[in-house]
């Protein structure tokens, strides 16, 4: 049914919590800050809201590097600049391309079966390519849309826009979405008129917004190669 697969990155594939761990606890360590879980939690806070802010087009993604240390040094009193902070934290970050147990697997099998893959993210340019090129998925996707590159990001549909014209399928019934974002992933998708599948690892309540959901990749392998499973209209 399908021949094209648009998968975000991060919390899709790329597992983002485990190397922003390691980047943040390295660069926290390297400029003699403390890298308890209090502390890492309440940059995740901050760094999550801001995100969802960007996601809804309530702020541009300079805002959030520009912000999200400089509000966790005021929380906690450090005298230190965020920006430059940032730009620290971002190179150590682009070092890690973890993936999710099982991504690299998956994706070998979708690539296999026929299927064009492609990565779509609303991640920084530099960190993204690095990340993505360690993951050992390169191989198997035919292009990567980055949003800081395509001047737009999603959910718009100047970005959607963007990837559509630059895909080979031009039949949007034969085009799936695969992202865990209910913002950034279906909502942009579906609006675009792609099918779209909530990757719902977490297993949140099922909001009904995608055309599919899966828990885990044995389910999503199966909706992308069957087409159906978990449907909701």
């Amino acid at each position: 049914m399908y021949t094209t697969v648009l998968f975000d990155a991060d919390e899709t594939l790329l597992d983002f919590r485990r190397s922003e761990h390691s980047a943040l606890t390295e660069t926290f360590r390297q400029n003699g800050l403390r890298d308890d879980e209090e502390f890492l939690r309440s940059y995740c806070e901050i760094n999550d809201s801001l995100w969802e802010r960007f996601n809804k087009g309530e702020i541009a993604k300079s805002e959030i590097t520009d912000l999200r240390f400089t509000l966790l040094f005021e929380k906690y009193g450090i005298p230190l600049d965020g920006k430059d902070f940032n730009q620290k934290y971002l190179k150590n970050l682009s070092e890690y391309g973890y993936v999710l147990d099982g991504a690299k697997e998956l994706c070998q099998k979708l690539y296999e079966s026929g299927l064009k893959l492609y990565i779509i993210t609303n991640g920084i340019g530099f960190v993204q390519k690095k990340r993505f090129a360690a993951s050992g998925l390169a191989p198997f996707f035919d292009g990567v849309f980055i949003s800081e590159e395509v001047g737009a990001a999603k959910p718009s549909k100047a970005y959607f826009d963007y990837v559509y014209a630059n895909i080979d399928e031009k039949d949007k019934s034969k085009i799936i979405v695969v992202g865990d974002s209910l913002t950034a992933d279906i909502k942009g998708g579906r609006e675009y008129g792609f099918v779209t599948c909530w990757y719902n690892a977490k297993k949140l309540p099922d909001e009904g917004k995608a055309h599919f959901a899966a828990n885990n990749f044995y389910d999503l392998e199966r909706i992308v190669t069957n087409g159906k499973d978990r449907a909701t209209q």
